[in-house]
């Protein structure tokens, strides 16, 4: 199974693939890692279940460096056919529709089985769990902890983003220096 390594300006974390059982995403985040999309990209986002935004969820968000090109989605590959789901540590796919996902990731802070397939329709797939933190999640609750965003943010400053998720942006995003992927054994 690889590891992989995400050196951020708080540290590092490491997170152990589910290869065997989400092969499709696990593939896509290693090219994503060989592509070098991930440097200079940064934890921008960071959900906390007693927040304003009612997202009942305690996450942090990341992804790739929005400066280089995006590559193309994935199948969405849900917690019903791989078996994973979204317990404390899960490092999971962020997506819009089914099929949309590419290099946004997030990682549970603890188990949300909110985010686990409910039934076959956009919002009941959930999401595509493809690893777990097995190093550095105090790493990840540092980022969690973080200052988040202003929610009076004016229009013309968003970029797009939506209103409910200005709160949960991070004042300072952390910037992931790089990601190393390393073979056990």
């Amino acid at each position: 199974m690889p590891d992989v390594i995400i050196r951020t300006a708080l540290g590092d974390i490491e997170v152990e693939l589910e290869f065997d059982k989400a092969p499709i995403t696990s593939r896509n985040f290693l090219r994503n890692i060989d592509e070098g999309l991930f440097r200079g990209g940064s934890f921008y986002r960071s959900a906390h279940k007693d927040d304003a935004t009612g997202a009942n969820l305690s996450i942090i968000q990341g992804g790739a460096n929005k400066d280089l090109d995006q590559p193309k989605p994935i199948e969405h590959e849900t917690t019903a056919t791989t078996g994973l789901r979204h317990g404390a540590g899960a490092v999971s796919m962020a997506r819009m529709e089914r099929g949309t996902a590419t290099t946004e990731f997030f990682i549970c802070l603890e188990d949300t089985p909110g985010l686990d397939f409910r039934e076959a329709t956009d919002a009941g797939a959930g999401y595509a769990v493809f690893g777990r933190v097995v190093g550095g999640m105090d790493v990840v609750r540092a980022i969690h902890d973080r200052e988040t965003g202003d929610p009076d943010l004016s229009a013309s400053d968003a970029g797009g983003i939506p209103e409910w998720l200005r709160p949960q942006l991070l004042n300072d995003p952390i910037l992931i220096h790089e990601m190393v992927v390393a073979r056990r054994g």
